[in-house]
Formats: C-alpha cells, structure tokens, sequence
C-alpha cells in the first residue's frame, strides 16, 4: 500500500464559453507551475535526501520522507512495521489501520518483536536471525533476574526460535534442554562483529564475536563478558542452517597483564597463527598489509615467485588479534 496516495481529480465541463478559454488557461498556468515545484522539491530531496531511523537501524522505504510546509513526510507503512506492527488499507472506509502486536505466549517467527526474517536467503542472514533472537532472551533465575532489577527480555521462549537456526543432525545429538541450560546465567546476547572467514568441508565458515550480559557468578548482579569464536553454516533440506560452532571468552585483563604482547601485533599473529613460524622469522618474511578496517587486515607474505600467502585477521574487544582465513598462492 502507497501511503503518499494522490488524489484523482475529474475533469469539470466549462459551461460559460466567455470564461472558459481563461479558465483552461488558469488551469494549464497551475499545472505547469506545480510541475515546476514538483520537479523543485524531487531535485533537492535528491541533493539531500531524509534518513528514515527505526531503532537505530536505518530503514530504505520504497518512497523517500519528504519535507511538507515545514513538516517530515514519512511513509506509514515501513515505520510500523519495522516496529513490529500490522498495516492495512481499509479501501471501503479509505482508512489506514495499524494494528501494534504485543508479545504474549509462544514466541513466534517473525510475528513478534523482535521481527526475525521469513525467509533466510543467505548464510549471514541466518547468523544475524540467530544472534537477534538470543539478543531478547534471558534464562536468569529468580534470584539473578531480581538482582538485575526485574524481568528482562521475553524470558526462555526466543530460545526456541534460536535453536531451530541449528541442523537437524545437530538437533538429533543435542537436546532442547542442553542447548537451554548453556544458556544458564545468561540475559542478552549482542553480535559485534561477523566476518567470512573461508570453507571448511564445503560448509561456509564464519568468525564473529559477541557480547554478553551474564549474572557474575556468586555475586548478585550482572556483568558484560565477550566472547569469539567459528560457526560453519550449509544448505540443507530445511534450508540454511548452523551445523557447528563455539564460542570462547575473552581475556579483559589481557591489555593490562602485559603477557605475551606479541598477540597485540597482527603481523607476529599472522606469522604464529596463520604460518606456523616463529616471531624471529618475521624480517625475512616482507610481510604487506592491508587494512580493511580498524580491527580488520589481511597481511600478506610474498614468496618471491610472483605468489603469496594472504593471512585474514580480526582484532578482539580484549586487543589481541585472531586469525579467521588463510588463503595460500595468492598472485
């Protein structure tokens, strides 16, 4: 449904022949001036279009806002639903109707907040459903949920939607209730970081690294950890699915212990990592970086004959670097 509809006008028979032939150019003048306007308006909106934000998350709707007389235009559709909700066009009554949907029982796929996709279409998609369902998900006990300030997310239920991500084969050795209790102490899930990270036994491969907001052991309240680790994802019969993957926790205390400082060079870490050689090998190797982002390089070591090795790696919240791919006879 458009909700920047026109309306239609009729074309009106002049009866007064003495004022008709004004009339008509009055119209055409009008006509010619609002498409002037119009073409005005499209030409600065293009210049310097107006974002449309929902929960941080920039939304790209089929019909862009637009500034009206000094007000913000926006399409009625793609703001409810990207907040979860129910649109609808009433044509008998010519009305809107949002409908706003509450969660309440059984958390269902994609009705409820948070609305996770119908449809999987790629291997990413499928980690970024995964990792937003536990995003709302809590399994605290009574004590840690008070000792947190009362009830957070939607509870155990989202749980369901995120294990129904993992294989069949996965789910025939694992049980509902192990894949719950590991989530024991647990109240958010955050992804941070999601990078390719190659193939391994045809499945794709992928590094990602996570924040968590778990109950600190004996103590009563709550603390953030992180964590990283590989998850390999194929096609199967149910379509994409996680057929393996782990999560390690991160050091913190790392960038201040001071051990092993090398782990904060992703050139030595490429070397130890990714070739298998030592540090002291590193001057022979002319190593090349290339630097995708701040926490993301690829360091490459030319052999000498035209090829090299390309060593993917990713730096952690903790400062250390890992590597995630390494690709051998690179031109």
């Amino acid at each position: 449904m458009d909700t920047f509809r026109g309306r239609n006008f009729g074309r009106e028979e002049v009866v007064n022949k003495k004022t008709g032939k004004k009339l008509l150019l009055s119209i055409a003048g009008i006509l010619a001036f609002a498409v002037f306007t119009c073409a005005a308006i499209l030409a600065a909106v293009a210049e310097d279009p107006v974002r449309l934000i929902v929960n941080g998350k920039t939304v790209q709707p089929d019909v862009s806002p637009q500034i009206m007389e000094g007000r913000v235009m926006v399409p009625v559709r793609w703001i409810a639903e990207a907040l979860g909700a129910e649109v609808k066009w009433d044509k008998e009554n010519r009305a809107v109707v949002v409908n706003a949907k509450t969660p309440g029982g059984r958390y269902e796929n994609p009705y409820y907040y948070p609305r996770l996709p119908r449809e999987i279409t790629s291997p990413e998609m499928l980690l970024q459903a995964y990792f937003a369902s536990l995003a709302y998900a809590n399994n605290l006990s009574p004590e840690q949920a008070d000792a947190a300030g009362g009830t957070l997310g939607m509870g155990q239920e989202p749980y369901r939607a995120a294990y129904g991500y993992w294989s069949e084969d996965w789910r025939a050795e694992h049980s509902f209730e192990e894949f719950l209790d590991s989530w024991s102490g647990t109240a958010h899930v955050e992804l941070l970081k999601l990078y390719e990270a190659g193939m391994q036994d045809d499945h794709a491969r992928f590094f990602v690294e996570t924040k968590h907001l778990e109950s600190a052991a004996d103590k009563r309240r709550l603390g953030a950890y992180y964590y990283a680790g590989f998850f390999s994802v194929a096609l199967t019969g149910e379509g994409w699915r996680i057929t393996e993957g782990n999560l390690e926790p991160q050091n913190l205390a790392w960038a201040l212990g001071g051990h092993q400082p090398w782990l904060g060079n992703p050139v030595d870490v490429a070397i130890v990592q990714g070739l298998g050689r030592t540090i002291d090998d590193g001057s022979s190797l002319h190593p090349r970086l290339e630097w995708h982002a701040d926490d993301h390089v690829t360091v490459v070591f030319p052999d000498g004959a035209g090829n090299g090795t390309a060593v993917e790696a990713v730096r952690l919240t903790e400062g250390t670097w890992q590597v995630i791919a390494v690709e051998e006879s690179i031109p």
